[in-house]
C-alpha cells in the first residue's frame, strides 16, 4: 500500500542518516565524518577494528576482482593490480581502469604508487621487470629488467631479476626496494638526485697596491701647499695634507 512504502522509505532513509552521521537517532549527536559518497547502513558510526565489505561498481555494473594486490594512492583511495590491469578503486567502491598490463596466467601484480601520486611501481612477476605507470595517461614502460630471469645488477634493460613479487617505494620516491624469491632485496633507483650546484672558479686578481700608492702622490706639476682639514664632530685636525694628494 501507499502507506507501507511511505514507512520503507522514510525508515531506510533514516538508515542512511545515522550511517553518514554515526547517530542512533539522537537528532543533537555529533556527526562522524566519512569518505564522501561512501554508504554505510549497516555499521552506523566506525569504530577501531570495525571490518566492512566495500561493494565495487564498474562501468557496467556491481564487478568482483580476482586475486589481486592493493596499494593507497595516497589520496584516501586504492590501487588494485590483477592479472592483465590496473584498477583504481574509490572510497565508494568505484573502479576505473589505470591502465593494461601483459597478462598473467599464474600470478598477479604488485603495486607501489609514487609518493605525489603520478606514478605507480608495478613488479612484473612472470616477465622479471619492474614496470612504471603513469596515472595520467596509463603510459607503461619498463624501469628496469631484460625479461630473462637472473639476479644480475645493472641499469636499465642490463638488470635482472628473478620473479620480482613485491615492491615499496622510499619515502622521497628516489628508490624501489624489490623483493625477488624468499630472501632477496634488491634497490632500484627510479629518480636520481640533482647534480651538485656548480661554481664559476672565483680569480683573484694580482695586487696593485703598490702600482695604487704611486697613483696618489699625483701630479708633479701641482704646488704643493700643505692643506689642514677638520673632520667630524670632534673636529680632529688633520694638517700638512699635500695638494697633489687631494688631485690625484
Amino acid at each position: 500500500s501507499p502507506w507501507r512504502w511511505c514507512a520503507g522509505s522514510c525508515m531506510a532513509s533514516a538508515a542512511r542518516k545515522r550511517a553518514r552521521t554515526g547517530g542512533g537517532g539522537e537528532e543533537d549527536e555529533e556527526p562522524v565524518p566519512v569518505a564522501d559518497g561512501f554508504e554505510a547502513p549497516l555499521f552506523g558510526a566506525r569504530v577501531v577494528g570495525q571490518v566492512s565489505t566495500l561493494t565495487l561498481e564498474g562501468e557496467d555494473g556491481p564487478l568482483s576482482l580476482c586475486q589481486d594486490g592493493v596499494a593507497s594512492d595516497h589520496a584516501g583511495a586504492w590501487y588494485v593490480a590483477t592479472k592483465d590491469s590496473l584498477l583504481h578503486v574509490s572510497a565508494a567502491g568505484r573502479v576505473r581502469r589505470v591502465a593494461a598490463l601483459p597478462a598473467s596466467d599464474d600470478y598477479y601484480y604488485t603495486a607501489a604508487a609514487s609518493p605525489d601520486g603520478s606514478a605507480l611501481f608495478v613488479a612484473d612477476h612472470e616477465n622479471h621487470k619492474i614496470r612504471r605507470v603513469e596515472v595520467a595517461t596509463g603510459a607503461v614502460t619498463t624501469v628496469a629488467g631484460s625479461g630473462a630471469e637472473g639476479s644480475a645488477d645493472g641499469v636499465g634493460d642490463a638488470a635482472q631479476f628473478s620473479h620480482p613479487a613485491t615492491v615499496a617505494v622510499s619515502p622521497d620516491g628516489s628508490t624501489l626496494l624489490v623483493r625477488t624469491g624468499a630472501t632477496t632485496l634488491r634497490q632500484v633507483c627510479v629518480a636520481a638526485p640533482p647534480p651538485p650546484p656548480s661554481f664559476a672558479p672565483i680569480v683573484v686578481p694580482p695586487s696593485t697596491l703598490v702600482a695604487d700608492l704611486k697613483k696618489t702622490r699625483g701630479d708633479a706639476s701641482l704646488p704643493h701647499g700643505p692643506v689642514t682639514f677638520i673632520v667630524g664632530k670632534e673636529e680632529q685636525r688633520i694638517e700638512h695634507v699635500s695638494k697633489n694628494n687631494l688631485c690625484a
